[in-house]
């Protein structure tokens, strides 16, 4: 994982070998491919994503407060676990192997599926029915995701994550102060 967080889709055996401090041949031992080593190694960031995704607020929380701990801890992931391969999950990447490609198509699945619930977490412990507008979820999506995090290299993700929450805060309010509350995305 940190040699793809390091290099993305373009790292080799040998760099994840160095990476994992074990030879060449112990790699092919354990995998019998690139393309297998790749998949296992996007398989376990989805787990390590899974494993740390913040729970929604529970009831009372200052949600706020919540927001702000949780982007800071997703900003945290992205730079750590995922880094220069969130360029490579987002851009066609010809001859790239089908069984990677799905495993990317889970990450994105994954990143929409998370910022739909911390969105309609955050929405319902301020107090709002249902589930937020679907522009809520994707302001969600864009603040949450490497790009943000990457948009503010040079900043700590502390930096990065106060300023998503910031912005997602000013989103909540709009959201529940307008209209087109009950609309929801597709």
């Amino acid at each position: 994982m940190s040699a793809i967080a390091a290099k993305g889709l373009d790292v080799t055996v040998d760099d994840m070998a160095e990476a994992a401090m074990v030879s060449r041949r112990t790699v092919f031992r354990h995998f019998a491919t690139h393309t297998a080593v790749l998949v296992a190694a996007i398989a376990e960031i989805l787990r390590v994503y899974d494993a740390n995704m913040p729970a929604p607020p529970a009831p009372g929380t200052d949600v706020d407060a919540w927001l702000s701990d949780s982007a800071v801890a997703i900003h945290e992931l992205n730079r750590r676990v995922l880094g220069r391969a969130f360029w490579d999950a987002h851009v066609e990447r010809p001859g790239i192997a089908p069984e990677v490609t799905a495993a990317i198509g889970s990450l994105r699945h994954a990143r929409d599926r998370y910022a739909d619930d911390l969105a309609t977490g955050a929405w319902q412990a301020l107090g709002a029915q249902g589930t937020p507008p679907h522009w809520v979820v994707d302001a969600f999506i864009l603040q949450l995701s490497g790009f943000a995090t990457n948009a503010m290299d040079g900043h700590s993700t502390e930096q990065a994550g106060r300023v998503s929450a910031l912005v997602l805060s000013a989103v909540l309010a709009a959201a529940l102060a307008g209209p087109g509350k009950a609309e929801r995305r597709d």
